[in-house]
């Protein structure tokens, strides 16, 4: 029935950004032998030491196992760290020209939406996905009811469909809209509810730019308007 679905007070949004381990080791920490599906602590323990490496000591994953952060627990010497790691991932290959264009190579920092109830995560960013796909996430409310469309949160993705009072969300998948026979809904979350939480999803993007603008300028970063909104999904305003 319908009370399955009612929101409790520990139901949210979280924005995140994905922190791969192996970005930020020094090389001496030796990576669990199994999946993080069967050693989630073990992988956790690795995640803090890689991450310890870089000098980012204090955040925690969304769950254990996890390599997403909520990017409101991101401090400003954290972030420097993470910002740094995103130009230098692209700059080691690229020659002094490009680097003074360094807006053509520069790509959005990976993360994305998470719907978590306590410590359930109940849909989270797959792979290959990134802050800039909060965009897929406003266009909800903009589409029309009873339609099954596809959300991009990576692969596999999901499917939804808005109805009057709620946005009903299909389980994981990699079938196309058109190899779908039936399309069953998982999860379902009151509009008004998502529509909120994704206005605070919004809000932090736009906090999260302006404080990445701030690191490129002390970096002497080209063009660090249009780099901060690259790195922070800000879709639609490149070039502005």
């Amino acid at each position: 029935g319908n009370n399955d679905f009612l929101i409790n007070q520990f139901m949210k949004i979280i924005y995140s950004i994905e922190l791969s381990p192996y970005s930020y080791s020094k090389g001496a920490c030796q990576y669990p032998n199994k999946s993080s599906k069967e050693l989630p602590k073990e992988w956790t323990e690795y995640w803090y030491k890689c991450l310890a490496d870089s000098g980012i000591k204090n955040l925690q994953p969304i769950k254990t196992g996890s390599f997403f952060v909520d990017l409101d627990t991101i401090d400003d010497e954290e972030l420097a760290i993470i910002v740094k790691k995103e130009i230098e991932k692209i700059s080691e290959d690229l020659s002094e020209e490009e680097l003074s264009n360094l807006e053509e190579s520069v790509h959005c920092i990976e993360g994305g939406i998470v719907i978590i109830d306590e410590n359930n995560v109940i849909i989270e960013p797959r792979c290959c996905t990134d802050l800039g796909d909060l965009s897929g996430w406003e266009d909800i409310f903009s589409k029309e009811e009873n339609n099954w469309e596809q959300l991009w949160i990576g692969h596999p993705w999901i499917y939804y469909k808005k109805t009057t009072e709620f946005i009903e969300f299909s389980a994981y998948t990699e079938l196309n809209l058109s190899d779908f026979y039936d399309i069953k809904a998982v999860n379902r979350f009151p509009t008004q509810w998502l529509r909120n939480e994704i206005d605070k999803a919004k809000i932090s993007r736009g906090r999260l730019e302006k404080r990445v603008l701030e690191i490129l300028l002390e970096m002497n970063i080209n063009n660090p308007i249009n780099i901060a909104k690259i790195l922070t999904g800000d879709r639609g305003n490149y070039g502005n």
